[in-house]
């Protein structure tokens, strides 16, 4: 018989978490902030994680653990081809046609030694993975904006200008020329534009346009751009927050070698807890937290454990099922039981 394991918790961000989907980024407009990901949950939009950016970074601790087995079962240096990578790390890519259908032996060896595939599913050769990851929720829906200038450090001190040489100085003082030019011929377009778009005649359009042509023709000839100018910055969830999370993963009674394949690749993450994007700007950090219940046919939910994942110091599992998954998980290894190879 068939358990559902599910891991009810939460994710705190220690840093801000910043990320933005392909069509949210793609929407913005110039001067805008990049927004965060936001949910649909109770009728209300709330901050949240999205499930992909969560589930993809246990998969890649996943890959980086299979990388390491696979160099000490194989003692090569380079054990895996690209095409095994991108099945591990992504799943691979379903191309045009239908896929070979698998027989149950193929899942059974797929659930015992491809345990990435087994959990995390594939695209080629299609296989649903056993993981499920929701999104991780916050309570509200006010992002923090994280915005700045773009500055000259040679317009702000003057003295840096003693660093440079006589044609350097030279190029400076062109290159601010410039920009102060295109910034007025620019404010000067604006004015036109607003002109032509207003103007009560038909001659009056025509002439506004001839202008606003030439000060186009003018504004070609820069292609300096400002290094004094605001940026439009970033949304983030703030620092601090406190996002309601689950996951759940099918196993069998008897196998739990799946479920300590995952603890071990949440341990792995916790050393590098960093998820979503502008981590170069302080961004993305995480710690996660859950209980750990249990249910089957007839059999409701019942606490099993819990399980924190503790940045840069490993993961503390408490539990008798929970580490007795780790212990089966642990004893396949030494036996060289897996294989993350290409799927053939």
């Amino acid at each position: 018989m068939n358990n559902i394991i599910h891991f009810k918790g939460q994710i705190e961000t220690l840093q801000p978490y910043a990320s933005a989907t392909p069509s949210l980024a793609s929407s913005v407009r110039s001067g805008q902030a990049i927004p965060v990901t936001r949910i649909f949950s109770s009728g209300e939009q709330h901050l949240s994680i999205n499930s992909a950016t969560i589930k993809g970074s246990l998969r890649r601790a996943a890959s980086d653990i299979a990388f390491l087995y696979q160099q000490e079962k194989t003692k090569l240096e380079k054990p895996l081809s690209l095409k095994a990578h991108k099945l591990n790390r992504t799943g691979g890519s379903k191309g045009k046609g239908d896929v070979d259908r698998l027989s149950p032996s193929d899942f059974d060896r797929i659930n015992t030694q491809q345990l990435i595939v087994g959990l995390f599913g594939a695209g080629d050769p299609f296989v649903a993975g056993k993981l499920s990851v929701n999104h991780a929720i916050a309570s509200h829906n006010s992002p923090i904006v994280v915005d700045g200038v773009r500055s000259d450090d040679f317009l702000r001190d003057p003295n840096m200008l003693s660093v440079l040489d006589e044609q350097n100085l030279k190029d400076f003082i062109e290159n601010t020329t410039d920009v102060s030019e295109a910034s007025k011929l620019k404010k000067d377009r604006k004015v036109m534009l607003s002109q032509m778009l207003n103007a009560p005649t038909p001659l009056e359009k025509d002439q506004a346009k001839k202008l606003l042509d030439v000060l186009d023709t003018k504004l070609a000839k820069f292609s300096i751009v400002s290094t004094q100018m605001p940026l439009a910055g970033f949304e983030a969830i703030p620092q601090g927050e406190i996002l309601e999370h689950s996951m759940r993963v099918e196993i069998k009674n008897e196998n739990l070698v799946q479920l300590g394949f995952l603890l071990e690749a949440m341990d792995y993450f916790s050393f590098n807890p960093v998820i979503g994007g502008k981590k170069a700007n302080g961004c993305g950090e995480i710690k996660m937290s859950y209980t750990v219940y249990s249910s089957a046919y007839k059999e409701p939910l019942k606490e099993i454990g819990k399980v924190t994942l503790n940045p840069y110091a490993g993961l503390d599992v408490s539990g008798e099922l929970l580490l007795e998954a780790l212990a089966q998980y642990k004893s396949a290894k030494e036996s060289q039981q897996f294989d993350f190879s290409e799927i053939n």
